[in-house]
């Protein structure tokens, strides 16, 4: 999460001119990891000058306040730049003390990650944001007689979660560049001294092919590895590397906020908000509906999916029909594996989006299998705050570089806003995944990565058992796995049925259009080629939810006793939709498959649903908020879709 970067002037000898178009270079290839505000540090001769701002990169350099920082000044050889890019995650943008950098005392401090257990660090403010937590626990330590690079051991030792920072320590006259994922690239001189630094070599590369760049000294550019820091001196650029002390997870809730998980979670859940009052005789409607419908004697499907049928012995087609995934041979995944494998170098490219999947593939890949990966997290704007907490957890604990590609995420909510009101306007259920197109654009991005880093081997952690092929079927086509495995018709049929609503209802017809359409082109007209990891490994749902939380103190969301698609902050709303009109989410399908496999039976699969389908009214209000959609309106167009549906 976030962009930090840097110069060290004292190895380039850059005009204050120059410095500012490095700087601005540097800025604005790191807006891809934030877009939400912006800073940068100048450490002149006379001290340190900080502009900040709640707006993007882009916009920030044209700022006066940017741009002053450069004017009028003598030319100083020694001048140090730290700067970010920030995607808000602790601590809202709105109040400036929470952008970065940060200032206490002799210290200024940029940070890239998200750390988990800020609150129980020795820090004064007790505010809510992690990066202020960070230069307050290191100036204590500092004032109490620790030098400045075991300061830095020592935070890394108390850390929970991802953290790459650049301190400027005025009082030594240096700077400390530490990480615990890897997310640290530097760019070096022949000489070994270090002139610039960023999140990710992508960054620095851009930075130095631009004509600013170009008129620079060869450099190399190279990683920093996890658990490492380097003390660079300002005057010099002198570099010495030291190790960080490790942080040991502690299985607690003081720790991890949880209270821990058991079998297929607790029984029970914390109802944080109730339904609203008038919603409660329709909800009763659908539990009842939900009881009393018929479903296979097999699994737990309703009649009400669509094109399922049963036979006379009421077994549903998708039972007579359901063949298991293939789990091929561990030694063929190893094989393959093998020829990308390098302990020097990252080796592949993870998606990773958070997640219980993404994670417990993530785990596997480096501690059973001894991968070095990059993970790539597409951040469209619906990634809850949790799964950036459970990503900075597994990123910091497995020591993986964590690339995070960061939407305009104001424009994309603006865009599912406009989409769910025109959806409002006429309601669907064929046209709910349109307010999940804005994340598709993950595929493009993987492979790009792939591109960029030279690194062919693409890995998904998809679990083959959370099949949703339902939503095509409210589409008038019938069921499969339409956006990887379909047809030229079936697309064809796809792409008719979402002309005709666009044509019913030219709403649809926004400035979310490209978005969509580009959307498409990722899902639908695209390979999709990747490594599939649980097409070797059986996933064992016990197995994974202890493991992540024992091993990593993975959150759990509240609201839910399921710890799928917690991480999505469109998933309570459009299994409302579906709940509310026909009497099932996506947890039966789910449900069902694992009752095909043998891994529960129908009575718990039934049991689990029930609880697992109750609105989580929380969730949903927030993600209406988020998108600016009026909450009575959205459940008004819902109640008049129910009057027409099954459920009634």
């Amino acid at each position: 999460m976030c962009g930090v970067f840097g110069v060290i002037n004292a190895c380039l000898s850059l005009t204050p001119s120059d410095l500012k178009e490095f700087t601005e270079a540097l800025l604005t290839s790191s807006e891809t990891r934030g877009s939400e505000a912006a800073g940068v540090a100048v450490w002149w001769e006379h001290g340190v000058v900080v502009r900040k701002s709640q707006t993007a990169p882009k916009h920030f350099i044209q700022k006066d306040g940017f741009q002053e920082i450069f004017q009028d000044k003598a030319e100083e050889p020694v001048a140090l730049v730290v700067g970010h890019a920030r995607m808000v995650t602790n601590g809202s943008a709105i109040f400036d003390q929470n952008n970065q950098p940060v200032v206490d005392g002799n210290l200024t401090l940029v940070h890239n990650g998200i750390v988990t257990n800020y609150e129980y660090l020795d820090h004064s403010s007790g505010g809510d944001s992690d990066t202020v937590a960070l230069v307050e626990y290191l100036s204590g330590r500092i004032a109490a007689g620790v030098d400045t690079p075991t300061a830095v051991s020592d935070l890394f030792g108390e850390i929970n979660g991802s953290a790459t920072v650049a301190l400027l320590d005025t009082s030594t006259e240096s700077l400390v560049i530490a990480t615990n994922t890897g997310s640290l690239y530097a760019a070096r001189l022949p000489d070994g001294r270090v002139a610039a630094f960023a999140s990710e070599r992508r960054i620095l590369d851009s930075a130095l092919n631009t004509s600013m760049g170009r008129k620079l000294p060869t450099m190399e550019v190279v990683g920093v590895p996890p658990g490492r820091a380097m003390s660079i001196e300002r005057k010099t650029g002198a570099t010495n590397m030291f190790d960080l002390k490790p942080y040991q997870v502690r299985n607690d809730s003081h720790f991890t906020g949880l209270t821990g998980v058991q079998s297929t979670m607790p029984p029970t859940r914390a109802r944080v908000h109730l339904a609203p009052a008038n919603l409660e005789p329709s909800l009763d409607k659908t539990r009842t509906f939900a009881q009393t419908v018929r479903r296979c004697v097999r699994c737990i499907l309703p009649e009400t999916i669509p094109f399922l049928e049963f036979d006379s012995d009421g077994m549903c087609s998708q039972c007579s029909t359901y063949t298991s995934p293939e789990i091929r041979t561990i030694d063929e995944l190893e094989t393959l594996l093998a020829r990308s494998k390098s302990t020097e170098a990252p080796n592949c490219v993870v998606a990773f989006s958070g997640g219980r999947d993404s994670a417990y593939g993530l785990h596997l890949l480096v501690r059973e299998y001894g991968m070095n990966p990059i993970t790539l997290t597409y951040d469209w704007g619906m990634v809850t705050d949790l799964a950036r907490r459970n990503q900075a957890r597994m990123t910091g604990a497995l020591g993986v570089e964590h690339v995070l590609i960061s939407a305009n995420i104001a424009r994309k909510r603006s865009n599912i806003g406009k989409n769910l009101n025109a959806w409002i306007k006429n309601p669907a259920l064929g046209m709910v995944p349109l307010l999940m197109a804005g994340d598709k654009q993950f595929f493009l991005h993987a492979r790009r990565l792939a591109r960029d880093t030279n690194l062919p081997l693409v890995i998904f952690c998809i679990n083959p058992l959370e099949t949703t092929f339902f939503k095509s079927g409210f589409a008038g086509i019938p069921d499969g796995k339409y956006y990887t495995s379909s047809t030229r018709m079936r697309k064809a049929q796809l792409f008719g049925y979402y002309a005709s609503q666009f044509l019913r209802n030219p709403s649809y017809i926004n400035l979310s259009l490209a978005d969509t359409a580009q959307a498409a082109h990722a899902t639908y007209l695209r390979p999709h080629d990747y490594l599939q990891l649980f097409e070797w490994v059986k996933w064992d749902e016990d197995e994974v939810n202890q493991l992540l939380v024992d091993e990593y103190g993975w959150e759990t969301d509240p609201t839910t006793t399921t710890t799928w698609r917690i991480g999505d902050g469109t998933a309570p709303f459009y299994n409302y939709v579906y709940w509310r009109t026909m009497g099932f989410t996506e947890n039966d399908t789910f449900r069902s498959n694992q009752v095909r496999e043998g891994a529960i039976t129908r009575e718990r699969a039934l049991q689990l649903a029930v609880d697992e389908n109750e609105p989580r009214w929380q969730r949903i209000e927030e993600y209406l908020g988020l998108v600016d959609v009026h909450f009575d309106e959205a459940m008004t167009a819902i109640e008049s879709l129910a009057s027409r549906s099954a459920v009634g």
